[in-house]
């Protein structure tokens, strides 16, 4: 019987509060933003809310997977799980440029 290491529950913890807050925050901060902006705001707020919890999910899932394999290889999966969310933030802060474009007037 292999041992699970002590990160585990912790990180599946992580897992659960993390997306429960993030819900939250995407039902509070959209109603709140939709309310003071409109539905732009509303968006907004729940765009950052998903973002939030896709790149806590990876980084928290990168360490579940990695735990199993030696230190070589849990490195290569947390760097690579890095580089995901760098390429990941990039593609989505150019894609939310143009809608933040199209919206000027609230800026």
């Amino acid at each position: 019987m292999t041992q699970v290491p002590s990160s585990v529950p912790v990180l599946k913890r992580t897992l659960l509060f993390g997306f429960l807050f993030a819900a939250a925050i995407a039902v509070v901060g959209g109603v709140i933003a939709g309310i003071v902006a409109g539905p732009v705001g509303a968006l907004s707020a729940v765009i950052g809310a998903v973002m939030a919890a896709v790149f806590l999910g990876i980084t928290a899932a990168s360490i579940l997977i990695a735990v199993r394999y030696d230190i070589v290889a849990f490195f290569a999966i947390v760097l690579g799980s890095w580089l995901v969310k760098f390429v990941l933030f990039i593609v989505a802060a150019l894609s939310l440029r143009d809608l933040a474009e199209r919206h000027g007037e609230l800026a």
